[in-house]
């Protein structure tokens, strides 16, 4: 039996039992909370973690022959082998990281909560922060101001599409924004050249810059979304880049970015995702899609719109395209849909664990490797069963 120190013997009643126990939780507590206090995962690198390859992976892309994935905890993970063994990478923040992109195979760029914006100059085996949302926050008002002090014509020539009264409304959110702090995620990224890129995210949420991310700047006032719908997803086209997000919005650019049109959308649901397909001729399709198995595709840069064959109320995730031509629906739910480039339904499928997945590519020519909730999922696509109606 552990001896109790003579000090304290005179707590060691009823009473004092309960006072020496209260005392210790107190302090228990105000060390705890001292301790969260002080961590701002903003400021505290990602742990190392033998599981990571388990976690919550939420994207996958490929840097020439290297696969890089990112999920929870500023996990970032790459592989050399075409996704048989995985590396984990130096990050510099340990907030949750929602989407990755590269520009060559050595210049990247990962985004994620808290208005982060991370970008690689090795491949994917470090990580360097270049914007989080406290700067975001502040960049966006001083941008706001910036505008509010020019005529109505200087405001045209930048391409702002709103007027004074407007902008204030804005400049009003964007302070309130700031006293929560980094509260808003960035979604996806997407790089048109090594110094041009797109960063979109959350309560309208879209930075552009110009020089590899050395400096981002909001174009918030460049979009027309005056109810600052979130925008979930970029993608880019041979000559186009879109935008999709709350509320039905989808946005096309003919001018890399500078400005956006709003396109007349089949459904006024949230999209979650926006993919541009090509078949080996080089035709391009694009693919929206949301909620309850809604997803539409079009083969017009997103003027007219048909609806894909979704025999599910899984809200679809994620897209693929494999063997060329045929493209594949995600879901959180498990379920693969497989369509022909023209929407033509081919197959459903069904992972193991039937768990939600948000992202896929092929590792080979035979393995369609997937992330989502539970990790990494690895799918041999010649023994893959698909049900065919």
């Amino acid at each position: 039996m552990r001896k109790i120190n003579y000090f304290y013997r005179p707590l060691y009643d009823l009473t004092g039992q309960m006072i020496h126990r209260l005392m210790i939780c107190l302090s228990l507590l105000l060390i705890s909370s001292q301790v969260w206090a002080v961590i701002d995962p903003l400021q505290d690198r990602a742990p190392q973690s033998e599981r990571a390859q388990q976690g919550l992976l939420l994207d996958i892309t490929q840097a020439a022959e290297r696969l890089v994935t990112v999920g929870e905890r500023g996990h970032i993970l790459y592989s050399d082998d075409q996704g048989q063994h995985w590396q984990q990478a130096q990050v510099p923040v340990r907030v949750t990281l929602t989407a990755v992109d590269f520009a060559t195979a050595q210049l990247g760029w990962v985004v994620g909560h808290d208005g982060v914006i991370l970008a690689t100059q090795d491949g994917g085996v470090s990580w360097q922060k270049q914007l989080d949302g406290y700067q975001a926050n502040q960049a966006i008002e001083d941008e706001l101001k910036r505008l509010l002090a020019l005529s109505d014509n200087e405001r045209l020539e930048q391409g702002v599409q709103y007027q004074t009264e407007e902008l204030e409304y804005l400049l009003e959110d964007a302070q309130l924004f700031s006293e929560e702090g980094a509260s808003r995620p960035f979604l996806d990224v997407q790089f048109l050249d090594e110094r041009q890129g797109f960063a979109v995210g959350a309560y309208g949420l879209i930075f552009r810059t110009v020089d590899g991310g050395e400096h981002w700047q909001p174009w918030v006032a460049n979009l027309a979304n005056p109810d600052n719908f979130h925008i979930n997803a970029l993608t880019q086209g041979r000559d186009e880049l879109y935008m999709a997000g709350e509320a039905g919005s989808i946005y096309r650019s003919d001018d890399q970015g500078l400005s956006w049109s709003t396109l007349t959308s089949p459904y006024d649901g949230p999209f979650f995702g926006v993919a541009v397909t090509q078949t080996p001729s080089g035709e391009e399709s694009v693919v929206v899609y949301g909620l309850r198995g809604h997803a539409f595709i079009s083969s017009d840069r997103g003027d007219h719109w048909s609806e894909l064959d979704v025999d599910s109320d899984a809200a679809v995730l994620g897209v693929s395209q494999i063997n060329g031509n045929r493209i594949v629906l995600l879901t959180n739910g498990g379920e693969l849909y497989q369509f022909s480039d023209d929407g033509e339904l081919k197959g459903r499928g069904l992972t193991q664990d039937r768990s939600a997945l948000s992202s896929g590519l092929m590792a080979t020519s035979d393995d369609l490797l997937l992330v989502g909730v539970n990790g990494m999922t690895h799918i041999n696509l010649p023994q893959m069963q698909w049900e065919v109606r």
